[in-house]
């Protein structure tokens, strides 16, 4: 067989798409995205807020008015603003010891437990862009093991932080390191999948996030301290150390690095593990180093130019930038508000968490099935606003007493689904509508933007202890803008990549054209078929002239 010169998708092709090598690479992402959800939302269970009351007496008969010491002790433990006399004494019947009970996290504290959450977040968000470079220079394999070493070392010092501080800086490493090591393998998995399986192959690992989440309401539940819960919280990452080093170097990182001959020896060994026999001895040649340099140079003096990042602050690209970058800010800050707030709702705090992560499961694999056969914008549109109006009515019911309170969790269970389902879309949306040479640049922008959001939602938690409803209200606003914003992009579905901002501009021209050429349509039947009722003909014949009278009416 030759296979001399041959290209990279071609490669992959001979040496099967979807074998051993790409099952293994997919197991890896699948277990790194079930790790991924203990660290992103394990701090639910380890710093919730906890009622209390002060242990101490004050050493002074100090009264308020005609309050008593004990009812002057009860105001002034609950008083949000101000601190507590002596130490205080926690109910850890339900939660066990946790961060706030430790470090005592209420009073004129409490917004520390908030805090110490988006740190977390500011991390990942700090190691996207730090990683993503070092990735992209030194290699997939050696900076993703790099880094999972490092966060299980920072993670062992986070659960044994000896105060508060130290465990603030812990979580933004473990933040850090974390997103350096998951980045790797996602990139490999679609580095090595032909176009034609990346968007159903990647969109299951997406699921054992759900699992991980389910599962850890589990664990939370039987391990209510925080420190032995943390523990247990990194023992997945130890395991995935045990086989995560047996991932091959991603083969066209090897070329775009001019590697062709470590590329040869990794693409033989992919067809070896995939059990292809008859695979070519010589697939990369001269050629193929030409090429590969040629479209390195062409893809670094896109991303490095200045002028290509600021391209997706001109127009048209300015219409996609904000419309995702607004859409990606507001995927996660709701995401990540319905997951935080589940301590807030009636009833068991784990076991809302449970149901809560429970929906994402047939959100993600509707979201498998869907995803191709349906409009992007259309999904898009109804998701963000149908999760708007069930935080509005959320915040309607919690203003009414009665029996309609109990409606809260269903709605915060609906809206959950509907922002996990269209995820999937809005990551699609932005591959398939960036050009390629400043899709670096607006992939990275837009993703910011998402981060952002996830910093923000903790926060803006909080608030609600000082203006109640005041969080649900300002992302139901945030989703509803989402929604109408979504529908000044292009319909990428079956659509070519644009490579261009021409290509872009086309892109946009054609999507106000075929708005203006549906509700020309419309109107054209109407009154051809008003026209036809009053000359006596026959109004079903009209819809075979539209297309013609429509073409000219656009000329």
């Amino acid at each position: 067989m030759q296979g001399a010169g041959m290209k990279v998708d071609e490669a992959l092709h001979l040496a099967k798409p979807l074998g051993r090598v790409q099952f293994f690479i997919l197991v890896c992402n699948c277990s790194l995205s079930f790790c991924a959800s203990w660290i992103y939302l394990g701090s639910v269970f380890f710093s919730e807020a906890i009622s209390y009351k002060c242990k101490t007496a004050p050493e002074k008969d100090v009264l308020i008015g005609n309050l008593s010491i004990k009812e002057f002790q009860s105001f002034y433990c609950h008083d949000g603003t101000s601190q507590c006399f002596g130490k205080l004494d926690y109910d850890t019947s339900e939660h066990g010891q946790s961060i706030v009970t430790e470090w005592d996290l209420v009073c004129d504290r409490a917004s520390l437990a908030s805090v110490s959450l988006s740190v977390l977040h500011a991390g990942l968000a700090v190691g996207s862009i730090t990683f993503g470079y070092t990735t992209d220079k030194y290699g997939r394999r050696s900076m993703m093991l790099f880094c999972l070493v490092l966060f299980n070392i920072f993670s062992l010092a986070e659960t044994l932080s000896p105060n508060f501080i130290f465990f603030v800086i812990m979580r933004f490493l473990c933040g850090l390191t974390f997103k350096g090591a998951w980045l790797s393998p996602t990139t490999m998995m679609f580095e090595y999948l032909t176009p034609n399986y990346r968007s159903v192959i990647g969109s299951i690992p997406q699921i054992f996030f759900s699992v991980g989440l389910i599962v850890m309401s589990g664990v939370g539940y039987l391990v209510k301290d925080w420190r032995p819960f943390r523990a247990v919280l990194m023992t997945p990452t130890l395991i995935c150390l045990s086989f995560f080093w047996m991932l091959p170097e991603s083969v066209r990182w090897q070329l775009s690095k001019n590697k062709v001959r470590e590329a040869e020896r990794t693409i033989q060994k992919v067809a070896k593990w995939n059990g292809v026999m008859d695979f070519p001895k010589l697939v990369f040649t001269d050629t193929v180093l030409v090429e590969s340099i040629e479209e390195g140079q062409q893809r670094a003096k896109a991303t490095n130019n200045n002028s290509s990042f600021f391209e997706i602050i001109k127009p048209p690209t300015v219409v996609v930038t904000v419309a995702l970058g607004v859409m990606w800010f507001t995927f996660f800050s709701v995401y990540f508000g319905f997951a935080l707030s589940s301590g807030s709702l009636a009833g068991n705090l784990y076991f809302n968490f449970f149901l809560n992560s429970l929906v994402e499961i047939p959100a993600r694999l509707l979201q498998i099935l869907v995803v191709g056969r349906v409009s992007r914008v259309a999904s898009s549109f109804v998701c963000f606003f149908g999760a708007g109006l069930t935080m509005t009515a959320i915040v309607f019911l919690r203003n009414i007493d009665g029996e309609w309170s109990t409606a809260i969790p269903v709605l915060a269970f609906l809206g959950k689904f509907l922002i996990t389902f269209i995820f999937a879309t809005v990551l699609l949306m932005t591959t398939e509508v960036f050009p390629t040479t400043i899709r670096v640049a607006g992939t990275g922008f837009v993703q910011a933007c998402g981060s952002i959001g996830s910093i923000s939602a903790p926060l803006l938690l909080y608030l609600d202890t000082i203006l109640p409803n005041l969080a649900f209200t300002c992302l139901a606003g945030i989703a509803f803008l989402a929604a109408f914003l979504c529908c000044l992009l292009p319909e990428t579905r079956n659509t070519v990549q644009p490579q261009t901002v021409e290509d872009l501009r086309e892109l946009l021209k054609n999507r106000y054209i075929s708005i203006k050429t549906f509700f020309n349509t419309r109107r054209l039947r109407r009154n051809n078929w008003h026209e036809s009722r009053e000359s006596g003909e026959d109004p079903s014949s009209d819809g075979e002239h539209d297309s013609r009278e429509v073409g000219r009416s656009e000329k």
